[in-house]
Order: C-alpha cells, then sequence, then structure tokens
C-alpha cells in the first residue's frame, strides 16, 4: 500500500495534461516530494519500474532532468489493493480507503460498490462441499452475551443463534413447544415441575449437555453469581432446582406458578455448560444451531453446529464485521441501515442531528434510522418487491419506543395536569410521521397485539376466583380522562430528559425539546452510554427518560419482564404508592391457571400505568425486509432480526458468486 501511495504522490505532483506524456522530474525533487533521501527515491523509482506502474528516461549527466510516464491508474491500483485485502477479510483497510484524499469521487464509487459486493449472501465451493456465507456490517461490536446479563436487543438475537432453552414460544400456535426438554410434566398446583431432557445433545465444546448443567444454569439465574443478574427478581418464585438424573430436571417453585414455561422460554434461562470455561463470558459456549468461532476487534464470527440436536442451519457461517468507518462515508454513499432500533449508537444518527431540523426529511429505507433491522448492504435505493427477482415483507416491530416520567423523583412532575400536557402533546401520528424514518404506528401497549390478544380486553368479566386474586383495580380514577381536550398550558418549568445515542434518539429528542417548548416546557437532553442507564443513581437525575422495549415473541413473558423485572427502568421510576399497586396486582398471577386470565390481568395493570401518565407510549418502527427471491426462510423475528438457521438459497450460484442482501436481521 505504501508503493502505491508514493506513485498517487508522485502522480498528483508531475501529472501531465495529457495521458501518456512524459514529465520533467529530478531525483532530488521525487525526494523532497516524498520526504525521504534521495537513495531512499532512487529505490523507490526502481519498484515502480519493477511493476511497470512507470515508464523512465533518465537524464544525461548529473543535474539534468530525466523523464517519467505515468502507466497505472490511481484509482485502479487502490481498488485492486482493496479487493486484495477484501479477498483475504481484510474488510477495515478497505472501508479506511473510502476516506483516503488519493482516490477521484469515480474511484470512490467504485470502492463502494466493490465493498457492497463482499457483503451477502455467498456460495463458495470448498472442495466437494458448497458453503453458504452471510456476511455484513455493524457500527458497534455486540457486547455481552452471557444469557443472564444481556438486555439489549442485539445481544438477545445472537443469544438465541447460540444457546437453547429447556422450551420454545411457537407464536404461530401460541403454545409452549420442545425445545432442550421434549417432555414435562407438573403437579395440579404447578409447584413441582419435571423436565425430561433430549439426549445427544452436546454444547459447542463436545461436552454432553445433562441435567447438571441445566441445573447450574438455572441457579446461576436465580441465585446470582458475582452480581445478581437483573431478571432475578423474575424467578423469585423458584425454591430448588434438582438433578434427579442425567436427563431429569426437577423445579420446585414456593407456590403455585403456572407461568413458568414463560420464565423458561425467555433468553435469560438459556443453558449454558457447568462449569464454564476460563474465557467466558467473552468465548461463550451453548449448544445453539450457530457457535461463536471468532471474536475480536474485527469481527464477530458464528459457524453451523454440525451436531445440533434440532434441524441444523442450511447456512454454513455468519460474519458480522465491526466497520465503524463506514459511517463517515458522505451522504448518498452510505450503508442501507437497517439496524435495529433500540440498542445502537450510529455516528451517522448523530451526524443527521447535527444538520438541524431545517434538513429533516422524511428517510428512506436505506437511510440511518430504521425499524429493527440489523442487515445492512451498501450502496443505491433499495429495489421494490414489484422489481424482478425481488420480495419484500413488513410489520410493525412487538415492542415500541416510549417516554418515562420519573415520579419517584418528585418535582414537577407529581403535577397530574402537567403529566397530562405531556402525553397529549408527545401522542401525536402526524408528528411521528413527520420524524421520518420507519417510524409507524402509534402504541397502544408496550407489547404489539397480535390478533388473539387484540380480543382480550383489560376490562373483561372476572371471575370469583380470579377477583379472590387481583383484588379490585380502581382504573376509572382521575388520570382516565379518555379523549380530554389538552390541558391550558402549563406553568412554566425545565425538564432533564435522560436517553442514549442511536436508535433515533438524537432526531426524537430534538423534535420532543422543541414541542415541549410549546406548552411552557423547557427540555435539556443529555445522552448516555446505554450501560449506564442501568445503573440506579443515573437515572436518578432524570425527570423523563426516552426508551425503547424489545419484546419477545412470547407476550406474557414480555409483559413480566416490563412490569416486574428488575431489569425493567419503568418500576424505577414509579412513586411508591404506583408500585406498591403493581406488585399487589401481579402477587395473585402466578396462581392463576389459565394463560388468557393471566394475560388479561397483565393488560388491566399495564392500562392503569398508563392512566396514572407514570410511562406515555410512543410509537412503534415499521420494520421491512428486502430480499432476492432465491433466498428462502426470511421472516422478522420478535427481536427484529432474521434466524440464520431458517435461511437457504433455492438457486444455486457460481462459485464466489454474491447474492446481494437487503433485509433484516440490529439495538
Amino acid at each position: 500500500m505504501q508503493l502505491i501511495e508514493h506513485y498517487a504522490q508522485l502522480y498528483r505532483a508531475w501529472r501531465p495534461e495529457h495521458p501518456q506524456e512524459e514529465a520533467a522530474v529530478t531525483i532530488p525533487a521525487i525526494a523532497a516530494c516524498l520526504h525521504c533521501t534521495e537513495r531512499n527515491a532512487k529505490l523507490i523509482v526502481k519498484a515502480l519500474l519493477g511493476r511497470g506502474w512507470i515508464g523512465w528516461r533518465p537524464g544525461n549527466g548529473r543535474g539534468h532532468s530525466s523523464r517519467v510516464r505515468f502507466l497505472a491508474d490511481v484509482d485502479r491500483l487502490l481498488l485492486e489493493q482493496a479487493e486484495a485485502w477484501i479477498g483475504t477479510g481484510q474488510l477495515q483497510e478497505a472501508v479506511k480507503l473510502l476516506q483516503s484524499p488519493l482516490l477521484t469521487e469515480q474511484g470512490r464509487e467504485r470502492l463502494h460498490d466493490a465493498i457492497g459486493r463482499s457483503f451477502g449472501f455467498h456460495n463458495h465451493k470448498g472442495g466437494a462441499e458448497q458453503r453458504h456465507l452471510l456476511r455484513f456490517p455493524s457500527y458497534r461490536k455486540p457486547g455481552m452475551l452471557d444469557p443472564i446479563y444481556a438486555t439489549r436487543r442485539t445481544e438477545l438475537h445472537l443469544i438465541r443463534q447460540l444457546f437453547d432453552t429447556l422450551v420454545v414460544f411457537d407464536p404461530d400456535r401460541d403454545t409452549f413447544a420442545p425445545g432442550l426438554a421434549h417432555h414435562w410434566e407438573r403437579d395440579e398446583e404447578a409447584r413441582c415441575w419435571r423436565f425430561y431432557l433430549q439426549k445427544q445433545v452436546r454444547f459447542h465444546n463436545g461436552a454432553a449437555c445433562k441435567a447438571e448443567d441445566v441445573q447450574r444454569s438455572l441457579e446461576r439465574l436465580v441465585r446470582g453469581e458475582e452480581r445478581p443478574s437483573p431478571y432475578s427478581r423474575l424467578y423469585a418464585p423458584i425454591e430448588r432446582i434438582a438433578a434427579l438424573h442425567e436427563y431429569l430436571i426437577e423445579i420446585r417453585c414456593q407456590s403455585s406458578c403456572h407461568h413458568l414455561l414463560s420464565l423458561l422460554a425467555s433468553p435469560a434461562s438459556s443453558i449454558v455448560p457447568g462449569p464454564l470455561g476460563a474465557e467466558w463470558p467473552v468465548q461463550v459456549i451453548g449448544t445453539g444451531p450457530f457457535k461463536l468461532t471468532r471474536r475480536d476487534d474485527s469481527v464477530l464470527v458464528l459457524d453451523a453446529n454440525p451436531d445440533y440436536f434440532l434441524r441444523p442451519s442450511q447456512l454454513d457461517r455468519v460474519e458480522m464485521w465491526f466497520l465503524p468507518d463506514i459511517y463517515e462515508a458522505r451522504e448518498g454513499k452510505q450503508f442501507i441501515d437497517l439496524q435495529a432500533s433500540g440498542d445502537e449508537d450510529s455516528p451517522q444518527s448523530r451526524l443527521l442531528e447535527q444538520r438541524g431540523s431545517s434538513e429533516l426529511r422524511p428517510l428512506r429505507e436505506n437511510d440511518l434510522e430504521s425499524g429493527g433491522m440489523n442487515f445492512r448492504h451498501f450502496g443505491g435505493a433499495l429495489p421494490s418487491s414489484a422489481e424482478g427477482g425481488w420480495s419484500a415483507v413488513e410489520r410493525h416491530d412487538f415492542g415500541c419506543k416510549y417516554i418515562l416520567l420519573h415520579q419517584a423523583k418528585g418535582g414537577p412532575l407529581q403535577q397530574p395536569e402537567l403529566r397530562d400536557a405531556l402525553f397529549h402533546a408527545i401522542r401525536n401520528q402526524a408528528a411521528v410521521e413527520g420524524l421520518g424514518g420507519n417510524r409507524g404506528e402509534l402504541a397502544d401497549a408496550f407489547v404489539r397485539k397480535v390478533s388473539w390478544m387484540e380480543k382480550l380486553s383489560p376490562y373483561g368479566v372476572l371471575d370469583d376466583k380470579e377477583k379472590a386474586l387481583t383484588g379490585a383495580l380502581d382504573l376509572q380514577g382521575r388520570s382516565r380522562k379518555e379523549g380530554q381536550e389538552e390541558q391550558d398550558r402549563v406553568h412554566w418549568c425545565a425538564l432533564l430528559l435522560l436517553t442514549y445515542a442511536g436508535a433515533g434518539n438524537e432526531r426524537d429528542a430534538a423534535w420532543l425539546a422543541k414541542t415541549l417548548d410549546g406548552i411552557g416546557v423547557t427540555l435539556k437532553v443529555r445522552f448516555v452510554p446505554y450501560e449506564e442507564l442501568s445503573d440506579p443513581s443515573v437515572r436518578t437525575e432524570a425527570d423523563l427518560l426516552l426508551l425503547e422495549q424489545p419484546v419477545d415473541a412470547d407476550a406474557e413473558g414480555a409483559m413480566w419482564s416490563i412490569l416486574g423485572g428488575g431489569q425493567s427502568p419503568l418500576r424505577s421510576c414509579l412513586s411508591e404508592a404506583c408500585l406498591q399497586r403493581l406488585d399487589s396486582g401481579l402477587s395473585g398471577l402466578p396462581a392463576m391457571p389459565s394463560r388468557e386470565a393471566r394475560l388479561r390481568q397483565l393488560l388491566r395493570l399495564e392500562e392503569e400505568l398508563l392512566a396514572e401518565r407514570a410511562v406515555i407510549l410512543w410509537y412503534r418502527w415499521r420494520q421491512t425486509a428486502s430480499f432476492p427471491v432465491q433466498l428462502q426462510g426470511v421472516k422478522i423475528s420478535a427481536f427484529g432480526w432474521v434466524d440464520y438457521k431458517d435461511l437457504w438459497f433455492r438457486d444455486s450460484c457460481g462459485e464466489g458468486e454474491a447474492s446481494t442482501l437487503l433485509f433484516p436481521a440490529q439495538a
């Protein structure tokens, strides 16, 4: 690369007006141009001659100019070097060239195309086997992949690829299906549960997965290790976990726990080997369809687990390249950003905000904010589904963006009139559409209702047992004023909004500040690293928190996590009285045999919090997948990604060919 740079410097210094013309040059002048000695200048000229990049006619006698002719195109040399780097997996080096002043605009265009071709779905022939590879870029490295600590959507998605749980939730049938356990049974009160494990299941390190591993995994979740899991509070009903023999695990609860399957299907309940290896949690080991084979500052690589106890993946390898430099590319030459909203820190999102509100425009699917997608591709606009050879699917996110009102802090938010004014100012569908990007419908609940949930009313008739378990909830209080007109202008006050960079939060926060100023509220915005938001001492400073709620496929499990989980920011912002009412309403749920009744009660509790203006739900991301028709198995998961094990290609490509992918998979 250094020789190319030397050539480019000489080319720019003595480039003739017409190609193939010779230029007069001296060795001292070359040494001055390259900031080297005359001896090194002669060595460089010799190396350039050896490459055939220049023609050279030495001058006659000392002090006479030599004649040089430039035979190579600088853009071509840089592109060849970039393609060589790409071929050896040095994608970061190729991306850095995008910022090189040596490239012309045309050369930069061609380099964008070359980098773009390196991403997507590749079909390679290695020996007698076809190997299918999926490669895509990411601007941040995934964080901790230990299941009992992960809370961001990107990490939760990866955990689903690497680990298995005892049971899995089937959203199509709204029921639980076998996972590592092929059968389970419980007593009449749902206090004692037994799970019979699949045989022939092995961890990625070759060790057999047995009941002792399940026991160890769940105990570290329930009891905690060096530091408690943020999910431990949800698992407090579990009293004892015992391995009765190699393939039988028994779980005893303190009292009836009819929702235990929801807990055991959660990513937090993923089964890990015991004891954990010395490199844990950097190099994690599970039983899942993919295993982690490389993780460093450059790339995260997942290889298919050929011994997976369920249907093995048809995809052989997944590569997530950490390429933050790519987001410094000029506007119009950006990756198509189909990144998971809610847990990202996009430099481009910050750049958009810095341009000012006058330049805000509705973003297309290939712009920087998206609704929960994680695969990105490079280049121009997405082809429409109407174009030949392409398909598309679309849906709204299961979770939502929301604003917490920190009533536990005290201050102006104790005024119900102010909370009502904030609610009516923020809940504006036209404004959400004006913000652009993949922002979609206003959210009316934390969890987007699927068809069967829409039939449930939080005010449905409860039988006598349910009434006794839940208590009478006053949902008709002062704060439930459906359709009331916006409050008169509130007295001036200043509020602090806390959020994190990325996920469209910069744009959202700017809109909130401008809108709330119109009702007499001065909003100060502070961005903190995502990880710091879990620190209670950081959250206590805020009056408002702008956050996003990722939601898993099991609606009941998601609602338990939001309303009852120790990791839930919502609980830390509730007033003491409101928190007591919430916990009182949750306390009777585990004894309800009916999943429908439990979910109805969870919806009632959520409705009370919304009526109290403890939280203002805002909008859901609109998630879109666009992909070549040959690619099969594309389905947007609950976390806004695509499960890699379900992907396969209908038609084989030629060796080394890549099929461009523009579809969802990133927070």
